[in-house]
């Protein structure tokens, strides 16, 4: 089963020869999609909770409401933004550029070895 990266479990990798690895370490690929995620969540449910909870009834709330829409709007732009202009990398796309880098010998030169 192929999985896409920053769509699977955290920390689900392909290598390249396509078999899935588990990686305990989060990358920044997967902060910037998760991170997107809950702030397009947030914007989905503000109305709903808003209606759950009627209007505000302090000055207080209203500015904590208010805040939380504002952050979360910014934070869905911004990362919607970076994301698009920073794709993200699938792990075998990195190794196999570290291989295409890497000095290659001859394949003459590898038989007679």
């Amino acid at each position: 089963m192929k999985a896409l990266h920053g769509f699977g479990l955290v920390g689900d990798k392909m290598n390249a020869d396509e078999t899935l690895r588990q990686d305990d370490e989060l990358t920044w690929d997967d902060v910037r999609y998760w991170g997107e995620f809950s702030c397009w969540v947030t914007l989905v449910l503000a109305p709903f909770l808003y209606w759950v909870n009627g209007p505000s009834v302090s000055d207080d709330q209203y500015v904590v409401r208010t805040g939380l829409v504002v952050l979360a709007t910014v934070g869905a732009v911004g990362l919607r933004w970076y994301n698009w202009r920073h794709p993200f990398t699938p792990v075998s796309y990195q190794e196999n550029e570290k291989k295409i880098a890497e000095p290659q010998t001859p394949p003459s030169e590898q038989a007679t070895s």
